[in-house]
């Protein structure tokens, strides 16, 4: 579960930041984003990725749960790529879906 929690928080942050630059926010949603929208989206993108290493504190093994996030963080961006360069309009809707299951994910895991 905490695999799956770090990869979706990952593809949060990467979709919030590619939403964030003005291409992406337009092929999106038709319109290029605000300033503030774009701060926005990029103070979000830093906190999911914060959230990324939550299951990375108490470990003995530092070296390997670095290891491993660096390697979560890749499956992360992957779909990212995928849907922002083939389906742009999807984007949204994925981050909303990246975020409801990580919430849900660590309401059980955590809570």
């Amino acid at each position: 579960m905490a695999f799956a929690h770090q990869v979706l928080c990952s593809l949060l942050g990467f979709a919030l930041l590619c939403l964030a630059m003005d291409r992406h926010h337009e092929d999106a949603f038709g319109r290029a984003p605000s300033r503030r929208r774009q701060q926005g989206l990029r103070a979000l993108a830093v906190l999911a990725g914060l959230a990324s290493t939550w299951t990375l504190w108490g470990r003995a093994d530092w070296g390997l749960a670095w290891a491993g996030w660096s390697a979560q963080l890749s499956l992360g961006a992957l779909p990212v790529v995928a849907v922002a360069t083939w389906r742009a309009r999807w984007l949204p809707a994925a981050s909303l879906c990246a975020a409801a299951t990580a919430f849900l994910l660590s309401l059980g895991r955590w809570g």
